[in-house]
C-alpha cells in the first residue's frame, strides 16, 4: 500500500494506523508536478482513492474568490490529477473511488463553493466510468462521518449535519457507494 500526505508527521501517523507494509510519500494535492511525480514513483498499482482535501467554505456572498479558488484546487482538481496520472498505471481490474460528499445534494446556506466541488466531482466519476473502462470509476458521497477530525465539532452541530441516528457510534471507514452506470456509447 502507497499513501501520500502533505506532511511526514500525518504520514507516519497514517503507516502506525494503517498498520502493516505502508509506504508514505509527500504529496500536496494542490500541486500538480507533484501528483505527477508520486505516480511515476508508484509504478502499477490497483486501486486509487482520493480522500485529502482542505476546504475553507464559507458564504456565497462573503467568501473571498482566491478561498473559493483553493478550494477547487484542492478538492477537485486534486482529485482530477490523481485520476490523470493515476489511471495510465492501473493495472487491469482497477478502481478509482472519488470523495464527494453530501453537500452536493442537500447544501446548507453557506457551502454554495463546497456543493458546486461535490457535484463537480459527481460529474467527473460519471464522464471518467465511461471514458477509462474497464476501470472502475465511483464516487463516495459520505455525509458527515463520525470521526476523530469532527472531535472539535459541538456535537449539536454535529447532529444536525448527520440527521437522526439509532445509535451512536464511531465510523469503521465503510461508506455508501454511488456506483454510475456504464454506458455503451456517449
Amino acid at each position: 500500500m502507497v499513501i501520500g500526505g502533505r506532511t511526514n508527521e500525518k504520514l507516519e501517523r497514517a503507516k502506525k494506523e494503517i498498520g502493516g507494509e505502508v509506504t508514505g510519500l509527500a504529496l500536496d494535492v494542490g500541486e500538480e508536478a507533484q501528483i505527477k511525480t508520486f505516480f511515476a514513483e508508484v509504478g502499477k498499482f490497483d486501486h486509487l482513492t482520493t480522500p485529502g482535501s482542505t476546504i475553507h467554505g464559507g458564504p456565497f456572498l462573503t467568501l473571498d474568490s482566491a478561498s473559493a479558488r483553493a478550494d477547487f484546487q484542492s478538492k477537485f482538481w486534486g482529485q482530477y490529477l490523481a485520476a490523470k496520472y493515476g489511471a495510465p498505471g492501473m493495472r487491469p481490474g482497477g478502481s478509482i473511488v472519488f470523495f464527494s460528499g453530501i453537500y452536493s445534494q442537500r447544501p446548507p446556506a453557506g457551502a454554495a463553493t463546497t456543493a458546486a466541488i461535490n457535484g463537480a466531482i459527481e460529474a467527473l466519476a460519471r464522464a471518467l466510468a465511461v471514458e477509462l473502462a474497464p476501470i472502475r470509476v465511483n464516487a463516495v458521497s459520505p455525509g458527515l462521518v463520525d470521526t476523530p477530525i469532527y472531535d472539535g465539532m459541538p456535537r449539536p452541530e454535529g447532529r444536525k449535519y448527520s440527521g437522526p441516528s439509532p445509535r451512536r457510534r464511531r465510523s469503521n471507514g465503510s461508506a455508501a457507494r454511488k456506483r454510475w452506470p456504464r454506458r455503451s456509447s456517449t
